[in-house]
């Protein structure tokens, strides 16, 4: 099956369109709505039938759609494979096409194992439940590595949240004025910094770069990819980073966190839901990201 392509401003135009070329032989396969720089615009994928190509059903393309739609793809991250199915000169099985699409997602994905840094500093953009992700990172590393750990607040106070996370999770509470006072914190293990919102301490990564340190960069579950990428490119040539995503348990799947992994080449470190430091804390690997996939017939063992 050939598909062909237009774009609009919105859905309507864009079915008026190419009706007005193509009359009522026009099929519609599926349609992406995205922003493009500040307007609304709308792509229509699209057959004609009529002809003896196009009356042949590829089941291999309506695979794909259905699992592109189930689990919140971008487009623009799965249009390569969907290229390959196109170019493909028989038509492939459906779980042919699950495991192409995959590939795709898994075989580039990287995972930050092992939290070995003294320093952890964790930001994010506002709302995204960094500060509670900090503690859930320093409740973890205080019951699996039983060090001294503390949760570090920088600059002024805003309110008390911190300190009450950090008597919640069990580790010690500091505050300092600025990354010079921070030599004085040699009697603990790990310092998870609380650096608050990445759009206001871009200007203090670049000096961010020992070995001791690793930048733990937290998105809401729910956080669109080009939101993200945008943050992620923000980021100083350089410096050691992992992503990190907060209350996963308000979003049905993780397909933009897999598209945002593989389009940034940062590797994956945790997974929070709740607000609650006790609950919902897991390091990232495949079988947390599989397990959260809707529309695929094979099972994890097959794949991995």
């Amino acid at each position: 099956m050939e598909f062909l392509r237009h774009t609009a401003s919105d859905y309507d135009r864009a079915l008026r369109e190419i009706r007005s070329r193509h009359g009522n032989s026009v099929r519609i396969h599926a349609r992406y709505d995205r922003l493009e720089k500040g307007k609304n615009r709308c792509e229509i994928l699209y057959y004609l039938v009529g002809t003896k190509r196009q009356e042949e059903e590829d089941h291999g393309s309506s695979a794909l759609a259905a699992l592109i739609a189930a689990n919140d793809l971008p487009y623009s991250f799965i249009r390569p494979v969907e290229e390959s199915l196109r170019n493909h000169e028989q038509s492939l099985l459906e779980r042919e096409v699950e495991f192409r699409l995959l590939h795709h997602l898994f075989d580039n994905l990287r995972f930050k194992e092992e939290i070995r840094e003294r320093e952890i500093l964790v930001a994010g953009p506002a709302g995204s439940g960094k500060t509670t992700m900090a503690a859930k990172i320093a409740r973890f590393l205080r019951l699996h590595d039983q060090k001294k750990i503390a949760l570090v607040e920088i600059g002024s106070p805003n309110d008390r949240l911190l300190r009450l996370l950090a008597h919640d999770c069990g580790v010690g509470y500091e505050r300092i004025g600025d990354f010079d006072e921070i030599a004085r914190l040699d009697s603990y293990d790990h310092l998870i910094v609380d650096l608050g919102n990445i759009h206001e301490v871009i200007p203090l990564l670049p000096t961010l770069r020992t070995p001791s340190q690793v930048l733990v960069l937290v998105f809401g579950g729910s956080s669109k990819v080009s939101d993200m990428l945008a943050v992620t490119r923000l980021l100083p040539p350089g410096i050691s980073a992992a992503l990190a995503f907060a209350k996963t348990d308000e979003t049905h799947t993780l397909g933009n966190v897999l598209a945002l992994a593989n389009m940034a080449d940062l590797p994956l470190l945790a997974f929070g839901e709740g607000a609650s430091v006790a609950m919902g804390f897991s390091l990232a690997n495949e079988q947390y990201l599989f397990s959260r996939l809707h529309g695929f017939t094979i099972e994890l063992s097959e794949f991995f």
